[in-house]
């Protein structure tokens, strides 16, 4: 008898685990679900508000195609920046991190990077007003955030230049460093912000694929 109802106590454990495994997996596939339903949706809005700010500006949005199909592994010229950065006051779509925001008197700079897509380096310093700022500075305080955050601005580009030179740091074990000069090959992009957005952690490939809807 006593073992009899062992057995039965088993079978039922047993059961009782595969039950809750089984719960435990349905749960998790569906938090899973969710939390992915919850990324497209997030994703819709930012590719929604990103078009809505590039309608709102007739803005560029496709002038750095090609800029890295050069022969040469992606040489890109001045000219060729110029040629698709200034349309004639056109405003053009950017992407980028914040390196940093400086201020004259009343009037801001803020400098960005384009480091999330293919092509040249460009760096853009914009005019900017305090709204712009603001959207820019509400944000979560840690720096290594900061730097991953992602931005999307309208702008429009007045000139371009490329240093010369540029300055390198390079390690030699124990024997420290040292500092080369070498031909630069950043492009520095000035301009007027006109519209700026967060789009935190948002893959602008998702933007590339959908450029066209």
């Amino acid at each position: 008898m006593k073992s009899t109802v062992g057995k039965l106590l088993l079978v039922l454990g047993i059961a009782a685990l595969g039950a809750w495994g089984v719960t435990k997996t349905i749960t998790a596939r569906r938090v899973e679900a969710e939390r992915k339903q919850a990324e497209r949706q997030k994703r819709g809005q930012t590719r929604q508000a990103i078009a809505a700010m590039v309608a709102k500006h007739n803005a560029a949005s496709d002038w750095k195609d090609g800029l890295d199909a050069g022969p040469l592994g992606g040489t890109v010229y001045s000219v060729e920046v110029e040629r698709t950065l200034l349309k004639g006051g056109q405003p053009v779509l950017i992407f980028g991190s914040v390196e940093d925001i400086s201020r004259r008197g009343e009037n801001y700079t803020v400098h960005m990077r384009d480091m999330f897509s293919p092509g040249p380096d460009i760096r853009f310093l914009l005019e900017s007003d305090a709204n712009h700022v603001k959207t820019i500075l509400d944000q979560p305080q840690e720096s290594d955030m900061r730097f991953l955050r992602r931005f999307a601005a309208i702008a429009v580009i007045t000139s371009i230049r490329r240093p010369i030179f540029d300055l390198r740091g390079e390690s030699e074990g124990e024997e420290g460093s040292r500092v080369s000069l070498d031909s630069s090959d950043v492009f520095i992009a000035t301009g007027r912000c006109l519209d700026v957005l967060d789009i935190g952690d948002y893959e602008l490939g998702e933007e590339s694929a959908h450029r066209g809807d």
